[in-house]
């Protein structure tokens, strides 16, 4: 799954509810257990560092069911600077619950980012951690070179060897 949308799933095959800035709705039943393997590409499962400074403008940097990264971090005021992890709070609700869920997604879980990516920006990391990054996965890789679009269309074989041989 892909960017924002790898966050969304991940909520879908966890089941639940889900509170919205639009309404709630119930997703029903977990699906993990029918899930094999589930691979985020290039998500933004902390938040995204630009939705700091505006967490309403666009609507899906809002910090109840957005990409909101959350104003502070302990001591750090810019998301996008520290140079060391620290423990996030106050960021979207939607994704510190999601995180905080301790139920898997699948099986397997591997997650796939990129140091330069264009839309993630700041090497793709939100409050000194990789924001690609999903609780309790398997494995991960990281590129040092493929922008967004292309962590999606040129990696087709690590893709592939993560769903089917489970390795990435």
């Amino acid at each position: 799954m892909y960017l924002c949308k790898a966050s969304y799933y991940r909520k879908v095959l966890k089941g639940g509810s889900l509170i919205a800035t639009d309404g709630d709705c119930v997703l029903g039943q977990p699906l993990a257990s029918r899930v094999d393997t589930f691979l985020g590409i290039s998500g933004a499962n902390y938040g995204l560092c630009f939705c700091q400074p505006a967490q309403t403008i666009p609507a899906w940097c809002n910090a109840l069911d957005g990409l909101y990264p959350g104003y502070t971090c302990e001591d750090q005021l810019l998301c996008a600077s520290p140079d060391a992890e620290c423990k996030q709070k106050n960021y979207s609700a939607f994704l510190e619950s999601l995180n905080n869920d301790s139920h898997r997604e699948a099986d397997h879980v591997y997650a796939m980012w990129s140091d330069v990516d264009e839309v993630l920006l700041f090497r793709g990391m939100t409050w000194g951690k990789p924001t690609s990054r999903i609780p309790g996965m398997n494995g991960r890789w990281v590129s040092d070179r493929n922008g967004h679009m292309a962590m999606k269309d040129l990696t087709e074989l690590r893709q592939y060897e993560a769903v089917v041989h489970h390795s990435i």
